[in-house]
């Protein structure tokens, strides 16, 4: 069934079969379909979902999303921000910034 992640690492067809919905007789129909498929194709498909959780879920994958959001959400530092302080935040990261080099 397409609850919750699960279509974020099960495409049906693709990386495994989905329940079209969440019945006994829906699950009941995917299990049968890949009963049907036979042993290849469920290694394909097998393969094919390990290789879409090491690509969207690899650490550096994850590292580089959350940063992107992170700076989504943060405001736009100002123009006229000295250039050590948006040195020392690459370097440290925002919200570890030495007392000296903070606002206010």
């Amino acid at each position: 069934m397409p609850v919750g992640g699960v279509p974020e690492i099960v495409a049906d067809g693709e990386t495994g079969w989905l329940a079209a919905a969440p019945t006994v007789d829906s699950l009941a129909d995917a299990i049968a379909r890949a009963a049907a498929a036979g042993r290849a194709e469920r290694q394909r498909r097998g393969a094919a979902a390990r290789q879409t959780v090491a690509q969207r879920f690899s650490d550096a994958h994850m590292r580089d999303a959350y940063e992107a959001l992170y700076r989504d959400l943060s405001p736009t530092p100002s123009l006229e921000q000295p250039a050590r302080v948006l040195a020392a935040e690459r370097e440290l990261g925002p919200g570890n910034l030495p007392l000296e080099l903070r606002d206010g």
